[in-house]
């Protein structure tokens, strides 16, 4: 009789840290998302410009449109041969 209730004692211990280690975790959790929320927010605009980062798309030098269109670029013509054949 003495080893069932060992065994019924092991049980309880097991599902005591069982639950312990849930309620860790969903207080890590509630950590977690309070520490996201209390974050700095995104850079501002001058913030940006003064890293050196533009939020505008950069143009594409007419030379580079020029070479696409006329097959000077080397990975386009290959890709139309390679469509070609």
């Amino acid at each position: 009789m003495a080893k069932k209730s060992r065994a019924t004692f092991q049980k309880r211990e097991k599902e005591r840290a069982r639950q312990q280690k849930q309620h860790d975790k969903a207080q890590r959790r509630v950590a977690a998302k309070a520490q996201r929320t209390s974050s700095t927010p995104p850079m501002a605009d001058d913030a940006l410009a003064s890293a050196g980062m533009h939020r505008e798309p950069q143009a594409v030098p007419d030379s580079a449109i020029q070479g696409m269109l006329h097959g000077t670029c080397g990975f386009l013509t290959q890709c139309i041969h390679m469509l070609c054949v």
